[in-house]
């Protein structure tokens, strides 16, 4: 699934409220503070989620402020999640979404992709929702900061 969006953020905010993010994950999944630096590529951590068994999120490629991906393995699958950053001018940017599905199995691979297919459109409105909140997030912080 790919969603690309123009954004009213610089790309550097947009890219500093991944990385608060993803310390806040780490806090609250492993009850560790880090900093903005602990945050390179290889680094993972374990996230608990609600009736499965933990996944392990890795930062596969990261890059100051155009990109972030990471790779969240979870048993034979993994899902594969990027943010390309495009700055368009200071306060403009484009940011590209990406999420792809891999299996070592052939029916959990088959599965994805007939289920992506039927729910692609719900999925896309549901990023598209999910990136302008973080707009807004943004925005509304930087109002509040000054």
């Amino acid at each position: 699934m790919i969603v690309k969006m123009n954004m009213q953020v610089s790309s550097q905010d947009f890219y500093d409220y991944l990385i608060h993010s993803i310390l806040l994950d780490v806090l609250k999944n492993e009850e560790k503070i880090l900093e903005e630096q602990d945050i390179v590529e290889g680094f993972s951590y374990l996230k608990k989620i609600r009736n499965h068994d933990p996944v392990k999120v890795e930062v596969i490629d990261i890059q100051k402020p155009i990109l972030y991906t990471s790779c969240i393995t979870y048993g034979t699958s993994e899902n594969h999640i990027a943010y390309q950053i495009r700055k368009l001018d200071d306060k403009r940017i484009e940011v590209e979404y990406k999420e792809e599905y891999k299996s070592s199995k052939k029916l959990e691979q088959w599965n994805f992709y007939l289920l992506n297919f039927l729910f692609s459109k719900r999925n896309k409105k549901k990023m598209t929702k999910m990136l302008r909140a973080m707009e807004n997030y943004i925005q509304m912080k930087e109002e509040q900061d000054g």
